[in-house]
C-alpha cells in the first residue's frame, strides 16, 4: 500500500526471521560478563599467582582474599544474566547464599550436619560470630558455576529424558571436586576454618563426612535454586566458555595455594581436576557449535 514500507522478510519465512532476532543475546549482559570475568581474573589471578609463588599478604592487604569472594560471586551473576533476568539472577543467588550460610552456621554453633567447624576472620567479619562475610559468597560462585559447567559438558545429551536429574547430579559432583582442591588450601595452607574435634578418616584435616554432605546438600540447594535458574522466556543465545573460565580460575587459586604450600597429593589432584573438567567443557563446547544456548531444550540450529 502507498505510504507503507514493506520488508521482503528473509528465506524461511517471517518465523526465520523471529528466530535470527530471538537468538541476539543481550549485549549488556554480554559485556558484564566479559568485565566481570576479567576483574575476577585480575583478582583471583593475582591471589593465585602469589600463592604459587608464596608472597604472604600484608596486614593491609589481607582484604583481597575477602574481595576476591566477593568478587567471585558478582562475576558469577553477570554470567547469569547473560541469559536470566536481573530478578532471576538475585532470586536465586538469595536462595542459595541463605541456604549455604544456614549450613555452616548450624555447623559452626552445633556441629551438625559438617562436624564442628571453627572459622577464622581471615575472610572478613564473622556473621553472628560464627561465618565470616566472605565465605558464603564464594559458595554461591562455586555452586552457580558448577551448574553452568554442568549445563555444558552435559551439552551432547541436551535431549536425555533424565538430563534435569543428570545436571543436579553432575553439579554436585562438580561443587565436591572444588572443595577438594579447596579445604586443604584453606585449612592447610591459609588457616581460614578447622575441624577441632576432627577423629576418623580425612582429607588434609576435612572430614570425608563432609564431602557426602556437600554432595546432599549441593543437590538440595540447587533444586530449590532450579526454578530461579530457568528462564520464563528463554533467548537462544551462542554457547560461551565464561562459566568454565570461572570455575577452573577458582580451583586454579586453591590448586595452586596447595602446590606451594607442600601439599603435594591435594596440589596434583587439583591439577587432574584442572584437566579433565576443562577437557569436559572443552568437548561440550565443541559439540554445541551449530546450536544455541536455550534451558528450554530448543537449542536445535535450524
Amino acid at each position: 500500500m502507498p505510504g507503507i514500507s514493506q520488508e521482503l522478510p528473509p528465506p524461511g519465512g517471517g518465523q526465520g526471521a523471529r528466530r535470527q532476532r530471538r537468538r541476539q543475546p543481550p549485549s549488556w549482559g554480554q559485556r558484564a560478563a566479559d568485565l566481570g570475568l576479567t576483574v575476577c581474573a585480575v583478582t583471583v589471578g593475582l591471589l593465585a599467582a602469589f600463592a604459587l609463588i608464596g608472597v604472604s599478604l600484608p596486614p593491609a592487604l589481607g582484604w583481597m582474599e575477602a574481595v576476591g569472594c566477593l568478587v567471585a560471586a558478582g562475576t558469577a551473576g553477570a554470567i547469569l544474566l547473560q541469559r536470566l533476568p536481573m530478578q532471576n539472577v538475585v532470586g536465586g543467588s538469595v536462595v542459595l547464599l541463605g541456604a549455604i550460610t544456614l549450613v555452616m552456621a548450624m555447623s559452626a554453633k552445633t556441629g551438625v550436619p559438617l562436624g564442628r567447624v571453627e572459622y577464622t576472620a581471615a575472610l572478613g567479619p564473622r556473621l553472628l560470630g560464627l561465618v565470616p562475610l566472605g565465605l558464603p559468597f564464594l559458595w554461591v560462585a562455586l555452586v552457580l558455576m558448577s551448574r553452568e559447567t554442568a549445563r555444558l559438558v552435559l551439552r551432547p545429551w541436551r535431549r536425555d529424558q533424565f538430563y534435569g536429574y543428570h545436571l543436579v547430579s553432575a553439579t554436585s559432583v562438580l561443587l565436591v571436586l572444588a572443595l577438594l582442591a579447596l579445604d586443604p588450601f584453606a585449612v592447610g595452607a591459609r588457616g581460614w576454618w578447622s575441624w577441632p574435634e576432627l577423629s576418623g578418616p580425612s582429607w588434609h584435616g576435612a572430614p570425608w563426612g563432609s564431602y557426602v554432605v556437600w554432595l546432599l546438600a549441593g543437590a538440595c540447594m540447587i533444586t530449590l535454586a532450579t526454578p530461579w535458574l530457568l528462564p520464563k522466556r528463554p533467548i537462544p543465545m551462542p554457547l560461551t566458555l565464561h562459566a568454565p573460565g570461572l570455575w577452573l580460575l577458582l580451583v586454579a587459586w586453591f590448586t595452586f595455594g596447595n602446590l606451594r604450600g607442600g601439599l603435594w597429593s591435594a596440589g596434583l589432584f587439583g591439577l587432574l581436576i584442572l584437566a579433565g573438567v576443562g577437557a569436559g567443557a572443552w568437548a561440550g563446547w565443541r559439540a554445541g557449535q551449530g546450536t544455541v544456548n536455550s534451558e528450554d531444550g530448543s537449542d536445535a540450529d535450524g
